[in-house]
């Protein structure tokens, strides 16, 4: 992955302040596994890009839902590839630490999320919204399916599925981004 690329990933907070720092300085550190969708001209496919740490890395793709095809590249096409989806219109949805370290990489570092800036109080008392009770239970159902599921869910999953489900209670609404997340996990989870 190229530097801009990364820094445009970390702006996000997709990726952790130490990859970047190894990115940047040339560290052979395991790269994050980046998960992909295209969603777009009725496409329903995802890309999915995991380092092997040894100098590879495996391609996870198909349609979401669907049985995967897989293929281990060089390391030397990561970026390439990861452009070429990009221009596709794949979407990064998530990316995540790879577990495994090969025994040659620095430990692994702390993927903790910044701190947040603190919020400033509203003037008034808040505001009542209305929400629809049949949304309300589509949301409330993919909650309980991913926290329930007997996958674990990732860290990053129920992170997501927190930050939808407090716009979504404090809104009313779901933005189409969320709810084509909520599709993802409950896809990835039922």
């Amino acid at each position: 992955m190229n530097t801009s690329t990364i820094l445009d990933l970390h702006s996000l907070g997709l990726i952790p302040n130490q990859y970047v720092i190894d990115n940047i300085l040339g560290r052979t550190a395991v790269k994050d596994t980046i998960y992909m969708t295209n969603t777009t001209g009725g496409s329903n496919k995802f890309y999915e890009m995991t380092d092997l740490g040894n100098g590879k890395w495996k391609a996870r793709w198909g349609k979401i839902g669907g049985t995967p095809s897989n293929m281990e590249y060089d390391m030397s096409v990561w970026d390439k590839k990861y452009q070429e989806k990009i221009k596709k219109g794949y979407k990064v949805i998530r990316t995540t630490k790879n577990t495994s370290t090969p025994s040659a990489a620095p430990p692994p570092v702390s993927t903790a999320p910044p701190k947040k800036m603190p919020m400033v109080p509203m003037s008034g008392p808040p505001k009542k919204v209305e929400i629809d009770p049949k949304w309300e239970k589509k949301v409330k159902e993919i909650g309980d399916t991913v926290r329930k599921s007997k996958r674990s869910a990732m860290t990053v999953d129920l992170q997501m599925l927190r930050d939808i489900e407090k716009r979504f209670f404090q809104t009313g609404t779901l933005t189409k981004k969320d709810m084509q997340d909520l599709n993802t996990l409950y896809t990835q989870y039922k």
